[in-house]
Formats: C-alpha cells, sequence, structure tokens
C-alpha cells in the first residue's frame, strides 16, 4: 500500500473525546496514532460520526477540528482542519 499522508503518524494509545457542534452528546474514543496533520481514531463500536467534528485529547489541552477521510470498522482516519 502506498503511504499517501503528508507527515508521518507517531504510534500513541490515549484517551480522547469526540465534539459535535450541535447539542449531541460527546463520545470517547482512542487515538491510536497521530500527526501534525491527522490522526487515527478508534470508536467504541459502530457509532455515526459526521464528516466534521472537533477532537480533544486527555491531558492536551487543545480541541483540534476535524474532518473525517476514510473509515474501517471501529476506526477513522481524520485530517485535522
Amino acid at each position: 500500500m502506498q503511504e499517501r499522508r503528508q507527515t508521518p503518524r507517531q504510534p500513541s494509545f490515549k484517551a480522547g473525546r469526540i465534539l459535535f457542534h450541535t447539542h449531541w452528546p460527546t463520545i470517547d474514543c482512542t487515538v491510536r496514532n497521530h500527526s501534525s496533520a491527522g490522526a487515527c481514531i478508534e470508536l467504541p463500536g459502530e457509532c455515526n460520526v459526521t464528516l466534521g467534528f472537533a477532537l480533544t485529547v486527555a491531558r492536551e489541552h487543545k480541541i483540534r477540528g476535524c474532518r473525517q477521510i476514510w473509515r474501517r470498522g471501529k476506526r477513522i482516519g481524520v485530517a485535522f482542519t
């Protein structure tokens, strides 16, 4: 498989939370890898995630806008906006 990422990803296993721009509840997730441009996120189950949302990672104290790029089962790849 050809690598198409602009920046290499670093493996991680961090607790994260998906935040929506509406009043929907948040979704806890696991950040499996990340870079300055995006991340791979593992969801707790088959959750419906909109194309645009925000992600916060435990102990990093920042919220990053995200755009879903791909999805395979419980994992989604996102680009930071």
